[in-house]
């Protein structure tokens, strides 16, 4: 009983800092992952997707030898990068400074943090399930931000074909008050890469992540540097 009432007050809170703020916006998410992250599982679901991510037919294809996850979270990706890339130097990155504290606590004796001001390229850059987050007017500065990163792969993962109920596409006019998602991702996104940023060569991977996403499939966006 007092558990509940305890997820339900964290809840309301994050919502009232999100009224204010913004959802998406750094306060917003800094009170996310101080407050109600873990009890709502993200967490967990941040696991998954990089175990995932491991099992696509590029990642068991690479041997990369530094990785920057972009936008981590708490960094719950990094024991399954360390597994799936033991060689591999891991870093992390996010806006959010509660987050990249926790990070560090967490997982500071097998990665190490990152600034976005940092000069230094990584050789596989991976983003799960951010960019669906991002709006538009912080959209071209993100991608920006998280490609320049790279100096051979990118990877950005993210909800494939997610749609509000009525079927239409979510966006900044479009979507529900209970959702942080800003857009609908589809292969509109690869085109959109291919055009933006011609130094890669864009392909994509799609996979079923049980648990982490009953809502479809996950779309995993590769980058190649030519």
């Amino acid at each position: 009983m007092i558990y509940r009432a305890n997820r339900k007050l964290k809840r309301i809170i994050v919502k009232s800092v999100g009224y204010f703020t913004g959802v998406n916006s750094k306060k917003y998410w800094d009170h996310r992952f101080s407050s109600n992250w873990e009890i709502q599982n993200g967490r967990t679901q941040s696991t998954l997707f990089a175990a995932g991510f491991s099992l696509t037919n590029f990642a068991r294809s690479i041997k990369p030898s530094s990785i920057l996850d972009f936008g981590c979270g708490l960094a719950d990706s990094m024991p399954v990068l360390k597994m799936a890339y033991p060689e591999a130097s891991l870093y992390f990155y996010d806006f959010s400074s509660v987050a990249m504290d926790m990070a560090s606590l967490n997982y500071g004796s097998i990665s190490k943090r990152t600034e976005l001001n940092d000069q230094r390229k990584f050789e596989l850059v991976y983003c799960s399930n951010v960019i669906e987050h991002i709006t538009d007017e912080n959209l071209v500065v993100f991608l920006n931000d998280l490609i320049s990163k790279s100096s051979k792969y990118v990877v950005i993962q993210a909800p494939f074909q997610e749609y509000l109920e009525d079927g239409s596409k979510i966006s900044s006019t479009n979507k529900t008050k209970e959702t942080e998602h800003e857009r609908t991702i589809d292969l509109d996104m690869l085109e959109y890469l291919k055009k933006e940023f011609p130094s890669f060569n864009w392909s994509f991977e799609l996979k079923k992540i049980p648990i982490a996403w009953d809502k479809g499939e996950q779309l995993f966006l590769i980058g190649v540097q030519s």
